[in-house]
This record gives C-alpha cells, sequence and structure tokens, in this order.
C-alpha cells in the first residue's frame, strides 16, 4: 500500500510480512505508516446479514471472534502460525500480500466476500477474484488501502476447509483447500466453490471441477470423478515443500476428504 504523494511509504498493521523485507531481505525501508492502533480497523461488526471485520483486525482476534460461527475459519487459523504471530499478523495483511500460499485467502474465496478499498475519494468493494490479478499483484492503486472484508452470513451454505504442511503447527502450507457448498431441495448440488492455495501463482478456484459437480446428486462416484479433474486442471510448482505430482494429489484428496466429512 502506497501513496502517490509518498510512492516509498509503507502502511503497515503488524508488519510479520512486511518485517521479513528487513530482517532477511536487509531493505531499507525509507517510511513506514503504522496503523496498528487505529480504532475503526480493528473493530468486528457483526451485522444481521453480514460480518465487517477491520483489516487490522489480527488472526487472533478473529480466531476467537469466529470459533462459534464457522468452524472452517478455525481449523486454519488455529494453526496459523504462533500465536506471537497471530497476535499481530492482520487480516489486511494477509489479503494485500496476494500470496499464492495466504491462509486466509481461499476461505474468503470460499465465503464469497469482498474487500473494501478505501480511497481519499471514495470506497469500492472488490470480491477476491477482481483483487489479486497474479503472483503478489493486486488491483490496489497508489492512493488506495484496504480497510475492511465484509463476510456475508448464509446458512444454506456447508464450509468446509484444511492446510496441509509439512509440520501441523508453525509451518507454510503446502496445499491448503477451503470448500463451501449449497444444496437444492431435491438434494443436488446447487451451488459450489472449490478455492485452493498453493495450486497456483495465486489463490484459485478448482472451475473445472466446479462445474461438473454443478447439478450434481451428492455420490461419492461424482466426487472420484470431480477429484480426477483436479489433477487435470492444474500444473502447481515442485519447491521444498512438496513435487508438483503430490501438490496435486493432495489437491484432489482433499476434495475426497470433503465429500467423507459430511453426512450429506
Amino acid at each position: 500500500m502506497k501513496f502517490k504523494q509518498k510512492p516509498e511509504l509503507l502502511l503497515i498493521g503488524g508488519a510479520s510480512d512486511i518485517a521479513l523485507l528487513k530482517t532477511k531481505k536487509h531493505q531499507d525501508l525509507a517510511a513506514i505508516l503504522d496503523l496498528s492502533n487505529v480504532k475503526e480497523l480493528k473493530e468486528i461488526i457483526k451485522q444481521e446479514s453480514y460480518w465487517e471485520i477491520g483489516a487490522s483486525v489480527t488472526m487472533e482476534q478473529l480466531r476467537q471472534e469466529m470459533a462459534n460461527d464457522w468452524p472452517d475459519f478455525k481449523n486454519i487459523l488455529d494453526v496459523f502460525g504462533s500465536r506471537q504471530i497471530r497476535n499481530v499478523a492482520t487480516i489486511g495483511g494477509n489479503v494485500g500480500s496476494a500470496s499464492p500460499i495466504g491462509d486466509l485467502l481461499p476461505l474468503l474465496m470460499a465465503h464469497q466476500a469482498e474487500i473494501i478499498i478505501q480511497s481519499k475519494h471514495e470506497a469500492r468493494p472488490e470480491s477476491l477474484e477482481e483483487f489479486i490479478l497474479a503472483y503478489r499483484k493486486t488491483s490496489l492503486m497508489p492512493d488506495e488501502m484496504i480497510t475492511k472484508i465484509i463476510i456475508p452470513k448464509d446458512e444454506d451454505w456447508l464450509f468446509w476447509s484444511e492446510k496441509v504442511s509439512k509440520r501441523k503447527q508453525l509451518d507454510i502450507s503446502t496445499v491448503s483447500a477451503a470448500f463451501a457448498l449449497r444444496l437444492t431441495k431435491e438434494k443436488k448440488i446447487g451451488a459450489i466453490i472449490l478455492a485452493y492455495g498453493g495450486m497456483a501463482a495465486m489463490p484459485v478456484h478448482a472451475t473445472m471441477a466446479e462445474e461438473y459437480l454443478l447439478g450434481k446428486e451428492i455420490e461419492e462416484a461424482h466426487f472420484e470423478k470431480a477429484a480426477k479433474l483436479i489433477t487435470e486442471e492444474f500444473q502447481p510448482i515442485t519447491d521444498a515443500r512438496a513435487s508438483k505430482e503430490g501438490r496435486a494429489i493432495l489437491a484432489a484428496n482433499l476434495l475426497r476428504k470433503f465429500y467423507f466429512s459430511f453426512e450429506f
């Protein structure tokens, strides 16, 4: 986040990511504006049909607030860094980093969240799909910042998530998944979202599997076919955490696990 008048200015909340530029890359951070004590950015407001999450809300604050309402958030946030990291890392920073392995991004995609982007003159909403343009590249303009995230409430949806990493605690994800499913009265799939992290240069939908499952009955054979489509759709990279073949298998198995996790 930068501003036209001072393009080198960095806006930070917890700086758990930005600080690495100094500690790991030894960059000179010439100008920093710390927003962590701006009250309006630290609020969680529960409206009747949505949650309004300030950009400076910490991961620990979010974890505690959401524990009872959305277990899929708790699944991910329980293993997000350490407690020390969760108490400084912010939701706005996690979203703004646009990391392909950002733990919250697939979750927010599954919940069809909107990001509120503020400039001096106006505020505009964007979905995650609109906001993240490429690897660590977003639609933010030089005079804009993220101020809040809007998460709709919808009791008709089933939500599920899981993070796979080499260690259960204190580790970067190898593959993460966040799924949402809504059934029709006939117990067919009326809507489905399959969001993944770690499978591409940015968090993505498994569009081939989504399109295949839409309108189908909840049957193991359909989910098995969709899992195979996932291995065909993605071309993940090989790195220190997993091979590309391993990531494809993990992504497919997470969909299978999703199916067996519910009694439809």
